[in-house]
């Protein structure tokens, strides 16, 4: 039975590449009676149903997705659903209960997001996020990420920094704001809320290697070459840095002169977990 329903999804598969839509949808609806649980024929039909408008089968389609997917996919879905059909009440409520159970599955979440965006609820959503993250501190890190990426992308620092504020330092939360917003400083080059933060917060940035590789992409962005230095001088005692980190530091020894310190720094990344910029460090 397994190998027919597989069968079913590549045939299902065939039919979308040459346009057949109520055909695919047939064949997915006829491998789902034959798998329930079958989770690329749940997505795929579900998926052409609201593209299709026939909202009825799509919620015919979402009863299985509850019984058979995790619940923040089921959420997801419904929030696709209720978006579609421009109910923007049902469609918050429902992102809401994403956020809420989701874990790891940060994918379900921005095609939670994506709907809504679509449906020009985008306000909602922006609202509903930040809410959310300004008020608990047990939401999974992929929410407070995508709130503040939606945030710097409309340069809203204030979000982000009032989300570092709210939830506990160097937690999982907050480490997922701070490489937001710390990533979004340097492409910007906003050097005084980069100086303002590493003032406030230095001790919770350099507790994690991620975080504290940031910091230096950071100040490299902006230019500060003897920030960058200083910030990143301890990476002989971080076993955890990546190659990635290292290479603002070199750039910034060797911007100030001190190529072979910038040498050692190169010698030192070449020894860890490999990285695209390693071919950049054997250069040196």
């Amino acid at each position: 039975m397994l190998f027919r329903s597989v069968a079913q999804n590549h045939a299902a598969q065939a039919l979308l590449r040459i346009n057949e839509r109520a055909q695919a949808k047939a064949t997915l609806i006829r491998a789902l009676g034959v798998t329930p649980d079958n989770h690329f024929a749940l997505r795929t039909l579900f998926g052409l149903q609201v593209q299709d408008r026939e909202f009825d089968e799509a919620q015919s389609t979402l009863a299985l997705v509850q019984q058979h997917m995790s619940e923040p996919f089921f959420h997801s879905r419904s929030v696709m659903l209720a978006s579609a059909r421009l109910e923007t009440e049902r469609a918050v409520s429902e992102l809401v209960k994403v956020c809420l159970t989701l874990k790891d599955e940060k994918y379900a979440l921005k095609d939670a997001v994506k709907a809504m965006d679509d449906a020009k609820m985008n306000k909602s959503v922006d609202r509903q996020l930040k809410a959310l993250s300004l008020s608990r501190q047990d939401l999974s890190p992929g929410v407070i990420e995508v709130c503040c990426e939606r945030a710097v992308a409309r340069k809203k620092w204030r979000v982000c920094q009032s989300i570092l504020k709210f939830q506990p330092d160097a937690s999982e939360q907050w480490k997922a704001a701070a490489v937001v917003y710390l990533n979004a400083l340097g492409k910007h080059k906003s050097s005084w809320p980069l100086k303002r933060l590493i003032h406030s917060k230095r001790d919770a940035l350099r507790r994690d290697a991620v975080v504290w590789g940031t910091v230096g992409y950071a100040l490299s962005s902006i230019r500060d070459t003897r920030g960058c230095i200083r910030w990143l001088a301890d990476w002989q005692k971080r076993p955890d840095a990546m190659p990635w980190m290292l290479m603002n530091l070199a750039n910034a020894l060797r911007s100030a002169g001190k190529v072979k310190e910038a040498a050692e720094v190169s010698r030192g990344a070449l020894a860890l977990r490999f990285d695209r910029t390693i071919p950049k460090h054997k250069v040196w």
